[in-house]
């Protein structure tokens, strides 16, 4: 199937979770992303969901990551509307959260991080394809904010939907994932 078919299909199976069925889905793919290893990680790179569009909640996962890795550092993005890219801070206890007015979660200050310093990514989207390509929202940032970071970088996917056979219309400058953690379990390409 095509992107543009796809999101359709995938934005309307969120808009039909129930609140209940969401939370859920969160607790199953936490379960599943606690069995991965950070150990030689030092930055990892979380998402903060965006409401609207009911993603998978990294609340937890940010948390887990602290008590279980205290070393490691949590970075957050902030979108570049302008340029079409993501920069990057740590998170820290100074950090202050605010919605953009795309009503995207976004750090208001911090230190500033290189994306190739980053260790691992944890990405939204709507579904992936057997093959780790990942269908996001179609604007390229996470692509773009993916090519600047090192070749070995963790690229992890979460998402409440198992993978589909096929995205017919990758392009050459998508990005795959490296592995995607879903409600039933963690599947790496």
């Amino acid at each position: 199937m095509l992107k543009s078919e796809l999101r359709i299909i995938y934005k309307g199976k969120r808009a039909a979770l129930t609140k209940e069925e969401q939370a859920q889905f969160d607790e199953a793919v936490l379960a599943h992303f606690k069995t991965l290893d950070f150990s030689d990680a030092r930055y990892v790179h979380v998402y903060l969901p965006i409401p609207a569009k009911i993603e998978p909640d990294t609340s937890k996962i940010i948390e887990w990551l602290k008590s279980t890795y205290p070393k490691l550092q949590i970075v957050l993005s902030k979108s570049d509307f302008g340029a079409l890219k993501m920069n990057n801070y740590v998170l820290d206890d100074q950090t202050q959260i605010e919605q953009n007015s795309w009503g995207i979660p976004e750090p208001l200050n911090g230190i500033e991080i290189d994306a190739d310093k980053i260790d691992a990514v944890i990405i939204p989207l709507l579904v992936c394809d057997k093959q780790g390509n990942r269908l996001g929202y179609g604007k390229g940032f996470y692509d773009r904010f993916l090519d600047d970071c090192r070749k070995d970088v963790l690229k992890i996917g979460l998402c409440y939907f198992e993978p589909i056979d096929h995205i017919s219309d990758v392009r050459s400058e998508d990005v795959s994932l490296s592995h995607c953690v879903t409600t039933e379990k963690i599947h790496v390409f």
